[in-house]
């Protein structure tokens, strides 16, 4: 409703498409990031990475409680 590009996502993706397999984004006509568009697609951002949080690094401290 909010997001026009993810209206043809089914509600189980529509908070994460990029996890969406490539052949259900591909019936839903959603491309993602830097994917190459097909004729007709919408193209939805790739989700953003904060190397503070994603790196390998990150996870362990998360893992063992750190900050």
């Amino acid at each position: 409703m909010w997001v026009p590009e993810l209206a043809n996502v089914s509600s189980s993706y529509v908070h994460d498409p990029w996890n969406m397999p490539k052949g259900l984004r591909k019936m839903s006509k959603l491309t993602i990031g830097d994917e190459p568009e097909r004729k007709g697609d919408v193209c939805y951002p790739s989700p953003i990475q904060i190397h503070k949080y994603t790196s390998a690094e990150a996870a362990k401290r998360l893992h063992k409680g750190e900050k």
